[in-house]
């Protein structure tokens, strides 16, 4: 006999299943966090269609507060120019401008924030002298103006930078005697890795673009070999460590870097024996997470196709340990996923329908992934909009919003259940085991 309990528990399961979304690893509701403004003959859009310039990843802390940068199209004399280059926020009931051109900067983006809602960005100032600032409260603190001195010469050249949770912030940068990690918060920069210009006993010739820095300080980053290849590793200022390196790990070609509070380290990687693959490294112990032998095609340029956006190999690593990725199928089309099934783990995808429009192109780069398994990325429509989104898990507290959303957003499920038979999972590749092992610090023996 059944009980008022057993009653309300089948009332909720019928109301689950209704929703079509019961116990699906796929289910997302979606907030439209900002719509950017377009037009197809302005100069500012025809290069971010062409060259897929960065500017435009979204940043997402724990709260769910998107931050990206903030570009307002005005008409001058009857042609369209890009103005008030800074950067916003929005958790999607309204939009903050925190930066704009109406103090010291000229330009702004590039954008991270923490969970306190500190921006860390590239910004160009009313002088023209350039470099990497923050922003808490409406103070604006520089990080580094380029230009000065350090200990690798004079810093030119520097890549996107990532914020933790202290306010530290990590990037690489180059200059007239070598390449450098490094890590700073107002004051005087740590030097985490340099390159064997400047110290005859570091086994590095040059850095990848974006390390990443998690919340305890530590730093991981691709870096070129001297004895040829790139590698894995991971530093604090300290003593720098191996996570995987050619001919130890059965891995080569590594690439776009992340880490957790946890220590555990993702990377994309080449696999001696052929294909591809997403990793992660916790303990010495490499374990694969997809590889191109299941149903993933994960490149470094351009999807196949004519899609509008290209896509760097890019992945996020949350401190839950999951992992969100842009990937094709091998059937064909492309998306951002947050696991080995192409199915269940999609967020979104090109061609599928999100507020009434077919989506074209997809953006998302490391930070557009929050420990709350939300996703904030930028698509691009069939019909010529442009907006900036945030994916929510589907949680029993917000169904009905995800039932209101499965009317927003149809997806390439149809066609991918009718294959779902024939896709194949990640393959059972062997657990490598890396024995941990540590490079000198730069500048000691």
């Amino acid at each position: 006999m059944l009980n008022l309990k057993h009653l309300a528990a089948l009332a909720a399961a019928s109301f689950a299943l209704s929703l079509g979304i019961a116990n699906r690893a796929d289910a997302f509701s979606f907030t439209r966090i900002a719509d950017i403004p377009t037009d197809p003959n302005a100069s500012w859009w025809v290069a971010v269609i062409n060259y897929g310039y960065p500017v435009w990843f979204p940043a997402i802390n724990n709260s769910g507060t998107v931050a990206f940068d903030d570009l307002r199209l005005e008409y001058i004399y009857g042609k369209p120019l890009h103005t008030n280059f800074g950067i916003a926020v929005s958790n999607g009931n309204g939009i903050t401008h925190v930066i704009d051109t109406s103090g010291p900067i000229k330009s702004a983006g590039l954008t991270a924030i923490n969970d306190a809602g500190t921006l860390a960005f590239e910004a160009v100032l009313d002088t023209e002298e350039r470099g990497i600032f923050t922003n808490s409260g409406g103070t604006l603190t520089p990080i580094f103006m380029a230009g000065t001195p350090t200990p690798l010469g004079i810093i030119s050249n520097y890549g996107r930078s990532q914020l933790n949770n202290s306010g530290t912030v990590v990037f690489h940068g180059s200059g007239g005697l070598g390449d450098g990690i490094f890590t700073g918060s107002g004051g005087a920069l740590t030097i985490i890795a340099n390159t064997n210009i400047t110290d005859a006993d570091s086994p590095f010739v040059s850095f990848e673009d974006f390390p990443a820095l998690n919340d305890r300080g530590r730093v991981a980053f691709v870096a070129d070999l001297e004895t040829g290849g790139n590698g894995v590793f991971t530093g604090k200022g300290g003593r720098i460590t191996t996570v995987a390196s050619p001919g130890s790990s059965g891995l080569h070609n590594f690439t776009t870097p992340d880490l957790n509070t946890k220590g555990t380290v993702a990377f994309v990687a080449d696999l001696e024996t052929g294909g591809r693959g997403i990793f992660t490294s916790s303990g010495g112990t490499i374990t694969p997470l997809i590889t191109t032998d299941g149903p993933f095609i994960i490149t470094d340029g351009e999807p196949s196709g004519s899609e509008p956006l290209k896509v760097l190999t890019t992945l996020d690593l949350n401190n839950k340990g999951k992992v969100a990725f842009v990937a094709e199928l091998d059937t064909g089309g492309w998306g951002i996923f947050t696991g080995p099934d192409p199915v269940a783990d999609k967020v979104i995808a090109v061609g599928d329908s999100l507020f009434g429009s077919t989506v074209a192109g997809l953006s998302f780069f490391r930070g557009g992934f929050n420990d709350k398994g939300q996703v904030a990325f930028l698509a691009t429509f069939t019909d010529g909009k442009v907006g900036i989104f945030r994916a929510d898990p589907c949680r029993r507290r917000n169904l009905r919003h995800c039932r209101q959303s499965s009317y927003q957003l149809s997806s390439l499920r149809g066609s991918l259940k009718g294959q779902a038979g024939v896709l194949r999972a990640a393959p059972e590749v062997p657990e490598v085991v890396v024995p941990p092992k540590s490079v000198p610090e730069p500048g000691t023996s």
